[in-house]
């Protein structure tokens, strides 16, 4: 399909989605093409094909005023890959976290994910050797840890205006990690662009990441 046609089919399927879809209403119109394909993995070739050669299964924790089914889990689900994307209390950290850990010993994930402040819930949640893969990790102004397990790898962007980029080279350093478990990536604190999120995949499909 020619990009005029595909910019063109955006818009229309974005027109048509406004009301039942609010995280394409909210979406600047130049990401659009972007998330289409996350939405809709069939223009992109070779969607479905896991570089770890498995179906893994996610635990996926939102950011705070996110919701369950937003680009990033869709991103990985669009690969293949089995998401959990529980809806955590914006307000009540601490039931975010029982939450999460409730999910967690359910279904007893390859990998959790935590972006922002869903990053501080994966921080302060029992789960054992399972790695990490921290999202802005809003860890300073939510919950009580104050370091992250070895096998951890986070993706923080410089230009990142929520969470200074900052905050994650002290994780790291308070956390015993080499430098490149932070992999600096992205435009801005939502790490939604195309590159961030083959990042966020790849730190996923890691060895390390299951």
């Amino acid at each position: 399909m020619h990009n005029s046609g595909l910019t063109g089919m955006v818009a229309s399927v974005a027109r048509k989605e406004k009301t039942r879809s609010p995280w394409i209403a909210n979406e600047k119109w130049r990401r659009l093409d972007h998330h289409f394909l996350v939405v809709f993995p069939q223009f992109l070739g070779g969607v479905g094909q896991k570089a770890s050669g498995r179906d893994m299964k996610i635990l996926f924790l939102h950011g705070w005023n996110s919701v369950p089914g937003g680009v990033k889990p869709s991103y990985l689900k669009s690969h293949g890959h089995t998401v959990i994307n529980p809806k955590l209390d914006d307000e009540d950290f601490d039931e975010s976290v029982r939450v999460a850990q409730a999910e967690f010993d359910q279904h007893q994930p390859d990998v959790v994910v935590g972006s922002s402040r869903g990053g501080a819930v994966a921080m302060n949640i029992d789960s054992g050797d399972t790695p990490l893969v921290l999202l802005c990790p809003a860890w300073k102004r939510w919950g009580s840890a104050r370091t992250t397990k070895k096998n951890t790898t986070i993706l923080h962007s410089r230009a990142d205006d929520v969470v200074p980029f900052e905050d994650s080279v002290e994780l790291v350093r308070n956390s015993g990690l080499p430098e490149s478990a932070l992999i600096q990536v992205g435009n801005d604190h939502r790490l939604a662009d195309p590159e961030p999120l083959a990042k966020m995949l790849e730190a996923c499909e890691s060895p390390e990441g299951g």
